[in-house]
């Protein structure tokens, strides 16, 4: 990953509620599972998939965004 990938991934990332920024986070940077962060946060894991699919697709945004 670039320098400037990872700094568009970061900006991405901040701009997400800070709920889903942290689904994120302790899925992708801490390696935890969706029934782990349900527990941790206090959510169902339906609700988590959801955090988790927001911000997926924001990241895909960007990214197609970025190549138009």
């Amino acid at each position: 990953m670039s320098r400037e990938d990872l700094e568009m991934t970061r900006r991405v990332i901040q701009s997400l509620p800070k709920k889903t920024q942290t689904v994120f986070l302790l899925h992708r940077f801490d390696g935890l599972k969706y029934r782990e962060i349900a527990e941790v946060l206090e959510l169902s894991v339906s609700t988590v998939e959801k955090h988790m699919i927001a911000a997926l697709a924001a990241l895909a945004r960007r990214i197609k965004d970025k190549e138009s």
